[in-house]
């Protein structure tokens, strides 16, 4: 595969890294980075040099397909091991899955698996550990490589204890992240540079008319750092009048626009 400069970067920082510790390191990878080919990149590298097995995980069967897809464009072949997906083959030596999949059958992933690839890293969950613990108890020399365009939870702090991008080597304190998972940030690259690059459209904002928009006051955090599922349907579920008048504004606002993407609550 073709990879851009920065990501033969980040695809080198990984590899070096994998070459001397086996500790998990992160690589911060703005949204539109192409984390998809990147982790492809990574994982057709330890499979040729260790001969072992990867694992890819991501949280959602769309995600999942995802990134199975752009490996396999590259001619190489791969599993999906996710029930969402429909799927439970660990048969070729990349495997695209979802957390939970994996950790109901985890007696399927054991020594021929040399490294865990992790997409969306900022929510590497105590499902993903359990995994990355059990794979590890039969292979000590397993390397977990993370990827996500946020290193941060709110309420820990940044995922991440060392940041190697920074020179010196700078060590996080106890004010900036709390038990982080992740030993070391190996590499960055932000929106802004890939806008500069020419690789993504610079940003433009506009504002709802009238202040037509939801009340969001009342959203609270739960123990994980995230919104809290009740607090999220109070604000946005049951407001079908105010969200039409929001989707005729966006529709209004979108007249000469190719494309239009929309985020959702739930």
């Amino acid at each position: 595969m073709k990879l851009r400069q920065y990501q033969q970067d980040a695809v080198e920082s990984a590899i070096d890294w994998m070459k001397k510790c086996t500790e998990p390191a992160l690589l911060e990878l703005a949204t539109g980075a192409g984390k998809s080919w990147i982790a492809a990149a990574i994982a057709q590298w330890i499979h040729e040099t260790s001969k072992k097995k990867v694992l890819v995980l991501q949280p959602s069967k769309e995600l999942t397909e995802q990134n199975f897809s752009k490996y396999v464009s590259t001619g190489k072949k791969a599993s999906i091991f996710s029930a969402s997906a429909g799927s439970k083959c660990t048969r070729h030596n990349v495997v695209y899955a979802t957390p939970k999949t994996v950790l109901n059958s985890i007696s399927r992933f054991g020594d021929s698996f040399g490294a865990v690839i992790i997409d969306e890293a900022h929510q590497t969950t105590p499902t993903i550990k359990q995994i990355i613990d059990s794979i590890r108890a039969k292979n000590p020399m397993l390397r977990v490589i993370g990827m996500t365009a946020t290193p941060y939870r709110m309420g820990t702090g940044y995922i991440y204890q060392f940041d190697q991008t920074h020179t010196p080597v700078k060590r996080l304190s106890e004010d900036e992240t709390i038990s982080a998972f992740y030993h070391s940030l190996l590499y960055k690259i932000h929106t802004r540079e890939l806008i500069e690059m020419g690789f993504l459209t610079d940003a433009h904002t506009d504002t709802a008319t009238n202040q037509i928009h939801y009340n969001t006051d009342n959203l609270t955090l739960n123990k994980m750092g995230q919104f809290d599922a009740k607090s999220v349907e109070q604000a946005f579920v049951g407001q079908g009048r105010l969200t039409s008048q929001i989707v005729a504004d966006v529709v209004s606002h979108a007249a000469n626009r190719k494309g239009v993407m929309l985020f959702a609550a739930t």
